[in-house]
């Protein structure tokens, strides 16, 4: 009788086991880089030309009754440098615009998108430190990721808040809900609780004990055939007693891309930010193309920002109200194999609405220009 049960106990493990499943992903990405940052220059060896160098678990789990579990756990990664994968670099205090670990450049454990959730015949819902659906539209308006060529963090952002180098991709302490696909139509939204409890501006992990900017977005979108479509409204409120500034801003996205003919895809984005204070209006576009033919993808775009603050008074000194910021970006990846590929990005930035802030550190002339470009190889598993 023992045996017998042991056996069946057994069984039962081994079925239980095939319903579950992790896997372990990620992506890696080095090669040589050269930088022109209105007059300042450098070149070497650095990583992520054409995507984010990141390791990631991921896993499911049949329940039963149309419920599975999931989580995902990512940490990104600076595959060039040791001493920058030792610990946090970034905004720590997030009071008036994001959250721990969104803005880090070093390669902290898990300092990237991390959830988990179940999926029901309702919908996905997921818990953790979620991308923005800004980011997620974005992904459906262009063709070059975040890397060189892209224009994110300076002809576009993922939120309106952050100044446009230190836009977060994900947030702290949030919740998504996707609803399921009805004849490729779908829905999403996003939120994260806005909290005002700290006493100082130093960010705290403990429940309640921090300021948090409250986030609520939703989108529509479109996925079936050639035609992928996305509309995303994302909105912030900053408003704390520990502010920096109180005020409350939206990023509005549109974008899509449709396979005009076989291996020829057609990119559109559109996005506006704006703030109540009135420090903010800027509109952005980008068209774009992707040529795919045998191992070789051409990839180019042309982007567009634009502040257009009258009547109101800008209040960030850096901006230039009227001016127009565009980028030119250019790829070509050539697959070695189903998950290495060789690539060259480069892009070009005429800043003339002073868009680009996170490169003013190695800024020596008053030129706008900013050119950048990258060789190397990229590697999935």
């Amino acid at each position: 009788m023992k045996k017998t049960l042991v056996a069946i106990a057994a069984l039962a493990a081994i079925g239980a086991q095939a319903q579950s499943s992790v896997t372990v992903s990620g992506n890696v990405d080095a090669g040589h880089q050269s930088i022109n940052y209105k007059g300042g220059k450098s070149s070497g060896i650095t990583n992520n030309g054409s995507s984010t160098s990141t390791l990631g678990f991921s896993g499911v789990e049949d329940i039963g009754g149309g419920i599975k579990a999931v989580f995902k756990l990512n940490t990104d990664f600076n595959v060039t440098s040791s001493a920058a994968d030792q610990g946090f670099v970034g905004v720590a205090s997030i009071i008036s615009t994001t959250t721990n670990s969104v803005l880090g450049t070093k390669g902290t454990w898990l300092n990237s998108e991390k959830f988990v959730g179940v999926q029901t015949n309702s919908g996905e819902v997921l818990v953790g430190t979620i991308n923005t659906l800004s980011l997620v539209a974005a992904g459906t308006g262009t063709s070059f990721g975040t890397a060189v060529g892209s224009g994110y963090r300076t002809i576009y952002t993922s939120d309106a808040l952050a100044t446009p180098g230190a836009s977060p991709a994900r947030y702290d302490n949030s919740l998504r809900y996707t609803s399921p696909s009805m004849n490729g139509l779908s829905g999403a939204y996003f939120y994260v609780g806005k909290n005002t409890n700290a006493t100082t501006t130093t960010f705290s992990e403990t429940f309640g004990v921090y300021d948090t900017t409250g986030v609520q977005a939703f989108s529509l979108r479109y996925n079936q055939g050639p035609a992928n479509l996305d509309y995303t409204q994302q909105t912030e409120d900053a408003t704390s007693t520990q502010a920096t500034v109180a005020l409350k801003a939206t990023v509005k996205t549109i974008a899509g891309n449709y396979m005009v003919v076989d291996g020829v895809t057609a990119y559109a984005m559109s996005q506006k930010a704006s703030d109540t204070a009135g420090s903010l209006n800027r509109n952005s576009t980008f068209m774009g193309l992707k040529y795919v033919t045998g191992p070789w993808s051409v990839m180019a775009q042309k982007g567009s920002a634009k502040l257009n603050l009258s009547p109101y008074t800008s209040t960030t000194t850096y901006q230039v109200e009227g001016q127009k910021s565009t980028i030119t970006g250019f790829g070509v990846d050539y697959a070695l194999s189903k998950r290495t590929n060789l690539y060259v990005r480069s892009e070009s930035i005429s800043d003339k609405a002073g868009m680009a802030t996170a490169r003013s550190t190695i800024d020596t002339s008053t030129s706008s220009t900013l050119a950048r470009t990258a060789i190397g190889v990229k590697h999935t598993f």
